[in-house]
């Protein structure tokens, strides 16, 4: 992790503070040292099949900061690397006055298998253990749409109706412009799942996309050369090749396949690949061309839910044995298709936990001053045969 965690003095005369401060804040942001991030060990810390949702979700703890501030009332002004900070007056107002709080997520689909039922369990379930009336809403398109998804979030703004706001962004200048006009505006803004990297945000909570991408190459390799499974070509496919995400997984996952296998042939390179989008059936459709146009591929990586389709195509083609996929996403689905040797290695991502963290920031910052800033990575929990079993991958904090 890559944060500071850091406690303001309230300039509200109204409230009274006591302050244990622990942290120094106020420095750099931390994001230029994403790239020598130690990389995470997958580690089987999801709920077990068969008990209920564990706190964090599936390989996701909860953020450990590096100091534990004491605070008492809410802060009105913070110093981030980008400069000072100040709480809207109306929001402060509200909380002189004990009113209820609105805490919205803005995610980036709230469609039928899109991110926002998954992330809206983790932000519902952040508002627990606060003493404060907190309306957590969240937003989003109906399908994924980077301009509706901005738009949605403006017209909040424009009518007061966010106290602070987390952003599901995916790392385009496009959430730049609306996360820095809500922060010009006094709301305090977190970014979950992906980050903006560039704009001001206090703190991003996920995954290392490069670092995760890198352990699934990674553990594709050993588990090739355990099993004396031959991989001599590889490919990657991605429902946005210009998503800078899925540019890093795939970037990751080559270099952490070539680690363990240095003369494996790819079919292409995260440099020239396609977009096969999002649309389900769309996808297969492409996804069964692509492999019928590249049989002699051993191991076909996936940056996002496309996965599944593509192991539909596995199957459907009946290539077991001889071409498998891993990548990111993970459901009660894709653990069949690894008790069948389709699916090698599944990133389930822990949105529900990533969420709940950004929940929770949003509050401990307006109720008790305390705020992280730069990069609180998560770590993955990579599905395997060795621990597909042992969870229940139908609850969304395991997924």
């Amino acid at each position: 992790m890559t944060a500071a965690r850091c406690v303001r003095w309230p300039l509200a005369a109204a409230f009274s503070v006591v302050v244990l401060l622990a942290a120094a804040c106020g420095g750099g942001d931390g994001d230029e040292d994403s790239e020598s991030a130690q990389e995470p060990t997958p580690a089987l810390t999801a709920t077990p099949a068969g008990e209920g949702a564990a706190e964090g979700g599936a390989g996701q703890p909860a953020a450990t900061p590096a100091s534990t501030p004491v605070v008492v009332g809410p802060p009105h002004a913070a110093e981030l690397p980008w400069g000072d900070f100040a709480l809207a007056e109306r929001i402060a107002s509200k909380l002189a006055s004990g009113q209820q709080l609105n805490l919205v997520l803005s995610a980036a689909s709230t469609g039928a298998g899109g991110s926002g039922e998954v992330l809206g369990g983790g932000w519902t379930g952040s508002a627990a253990g606060f003493d404060a009336d907190l309306n957590m809403r969240v937003v989003g398109p109906n399908t994924a749409d980077r301009t509706e998804q901005v738009e949605i979030v403006n017209s909040l703004i424009d009518s007061g109706s966010i106290d602070c706001l987390a952003v599901e962004a995916d790392g385009a200048d496009a959430f730049v412009e609306v996360i820095d006009r809500a922060v010009n505006s006094g709301i305090p803004a977190f970014t979950v799942g992906g980050d903006s990297a560039e704009s001001r945000r206090f703190a991003f909570y996920g995954l290392d996309d490069r670092a995760a991408g890198k352990l699934v190459g990674t553990t594709v390799g050993q588990w090739a050369a355990d099993n004396r499974i031959l991989m001599a070509k590889a490919g990657v496919l991605t429902g946005d090749a210009a998503n800078p995400r899925y540019r890093a997984r795939m970037d990751g996952f080559v270099e952490g396949l070539l680690e363990i296998h240095s003369g494996v042939e790819f079919a292409n390179t995260p440099a020239n690949v396609e977009s096969l989008g999002f649309d389900p059936d769309a996808v297969y459709a492409a996804a069964d061309a692509w492999v019928g146009a590249n049989v002699d591929v051993d191991m076909v990586f996936h940056t996002d839910e496309g996965m599944a389709q593509v192991a539909r195509v596995i199957a459907d083609r009946s290539l077991y044995g001889d071409m498998y996929t891993s990548g990111f996403q993970m459901s009660a689905d894709l653990a069949n298709y690894i008790r069948d040797g389709v699916v090698v290695a599944a990133v389930a991502e822990g949105l529900a936990a990533q969420a709940r963290n950004a929940g929770a920031a949003c509050a401990q910052f307006l109720i008790d001053g305390i705020y992280e800033v730069g990069r609180v990575a998560h770590d993955p929990l990579i599905a395997t045969t060795d621990n597909v079993e042992a969870v229940d991958w139908t609850l969304p904090e395991n997924q």
